[in-house]
């Protein structure tokens, strides 16, 4: 089904939160009142949401060999998802994300990227590239240098096939992202920023004069998501705006944004229109907003 399947390159995190009345001081203790484990990285959420609404999928990513790794392979392939292109580095550290929320749903964050920045071998993926008919990048895979140059090559490869590329530019943090990131857009169909993610790459907090500067440089399709406002699709032709989908008061804010990605492609690569691939987006989004144990929810019936 190469017209509809999709290569994800992308993160894999195992995400935990943990919540408690208040943080210990240093060497203390304190009771919790919830801790919750989870598969998390922006690729990762990204890859099992399409593939839950029944795309193949492949994703390719780095985990180490350790009790983290295992879990994640173990929740991907429970999830039916395609891993040949998942490198399992010996002696490496699986990707973890931490999130304290102490009183006052006051947030703390400790992360590691462990194996997720290590360089995937581009030959079997651009192999990978025969059998699909899109290519998305998380950008988090850009902020190591060999990582960022793999998915420039790959991207272009993609391009010159005749392949849709789509490019989530995640947190742009470092100093060097926004050129990064930029420099990939000459090969990428869909552009699919948050309102913070286009501030920081264009320098206008303005978002009609932030997409005028990307304009500039980039004359694909941008799909940008604004949160509790919905979303907003702009191309050559097209300005369309769908308000997003209710949801809970207890919603958890990981994943939203790679739900979005996913509902979004899923449509837009079945011939689907702005409008409707703007709603498809949001009702993932707030599918795994709502959800009690994050991306896996998809595959429970929950």
């Amino acid at each position: 089904m190469k017209e509809q399947s999709c290569l994800v390159l992308g993160d894999i995190f195992a995400d935990v939160t943990l919540q408690a009345m208040s943080m210990p001081i240093p060497g203390g203790r304190q009771p919790l009142k919830k801790a919750d484990l989870r598969l998390g990285g922006s690729g990762c959420v990204t890859a099992l949401t399409l593939k839950s609404l029944g795309m193949p999928v492949r994703l390719a990513g780095n985990v180490g060999d350790d009790n983290l790794g295992d879990y994640a392979l173990d929740q991907i392939r429970r999830a039916g998802l395609d891993t040949s292109l998942i490198q399992v580095l010996p002696g490496g550290q699986t990707g973890f994300f931490l999130t304290v929320l102490s009183f006052g749903a006051e947030r703390t964050l400790f992360t590691a990227r462990g194996v997720n920045d290590q360089i995937l071998p581009y030959e079997p993926l651009t192999s990978a590239l025969d059998t699909c008919a899109h290519l998305h990048i998380s950008g988090y895979m850009l902020q190591g240098d060999g990582q960022s140059e793999t998915a420039r090559r790959l991207a272009e490869s993609a391009f010159g096939r005749g392949l849709s590329v789509s490019l989530d530019p995640g947190a742009c943090s470092s100093q060097n992202m926004p050129e990064k990131v930029l420099g990939l857009l000459p090969w990428v169909s869909f552009f699919l920023p948050n309102r913070a993610e286009l501030a920081s790459l264009t320098g206008q907090n303005d978002i009609d004069a932030g997409l005028d500067r990307l304009k500039k440089d980039y004359c694909g399709g941008v799909a940008l998501k604004l949160d509790a406002q919905g979303s907003r699709y702009v191309d050559g032709r097209v300005d369309a705006t769908v308000p997003a989908e209710e949801i809970s008061s207890h919603a958890d804010l990981g994943g939203a944004g790679d739900g979005f990605n996913a509902g979004f492609l899923y449509a837009v690569l079945n011939g689907k229109l702005p409008k409707e691939v703007l709603a498809a987006g949001n009702a993932m989004a707030a599918r795994l907003l709502n959800s009690q144990r994050g991306v896996m929810d998809l595959f429970s019936g929950k």
